[in-house]
């Protein structure tokens, strides 16, 4: 399914029985949100049985900088979106991630991830470490799963690349806070 108009979309949702009515409310996102991932390239909706499905390819990049013996992984706080609302989201595997466009190889994608939500424009030393299917509950769509297809990375920083206050990602809707956690100390 793809470039369907915003009436199009909801519609067949709700012929699926995906509930409309907190979307756009607390930490969830809009049909509008959804309609731009689809028309973009980054989601296809499928039916599995008797569900609709939210599919995504990502790749999902942990960060790490290693100084003097000590390795700090960036976490992502929060997101502040313009209306207001703030939404907590926890990657315990990975910093950042990033929808593939339809035409993207996953070595692409993570670099982009790091180029749009970080500003890093150099060169990172990437590693992939894994590439696996997970299916959720959706946080940022209630009553739509979301099947994952996730190709893991690891992005090594360097000192010109390190920036110990963190990194913050401006997007037209909201902003995203980025932080560097030390697990050994359960920062």
């Amino acid at each position: 399914m793809t470039n369907m108009d915003l009436e199009g979309l909801k519609s067949y949702l709700s012929s699926r029985n995906v509930p409309l009515d907190s979307w756009g409310k607390g930490s969830a996102k809009t049909p509008e949100h959804l309609l731009k991932e689809i028309n973009e390239g980054e989601t296809v909706l499928v039916e599995r049985g008797n569900e609709v499905l939210r599919q995504v390819k990502v790749a999902s990049i942990k960060v790490l900088y290693e100084k003097d013996g000590e390795v700090y992984v960036l976490a992502e706080d929060r997101q502040e979106f313009n209306d207001g609302r703030v939404r907590k989201r926890t990657k315990p595997k990975g910093s950042l991630s990033e929808k593939f466009k339809s035409y993207e190889e996953p070595n692409v994608a993570a670099k982009r991830a790091i180029r749009e939500e970080l500003g890093i424009t150099s060169d990172v030393k990437l590693v992939k470490s894994a590439e696996v299917e997970e299916v959720e509950e959706s946080q940022s769509f209630p009553g739509l799963k979301t099947l994952y297809n996730l190709h893991r990375y690891n992005a090594e920083l360097t000192d010109d690349q390190y920036n110990p206050a963190g990194y913050v990602e401006e997007q037209e809707d909201k902003k995203t806070y980025f932080v560097w956690k030390n697990p050994d100390k359960n920062e």
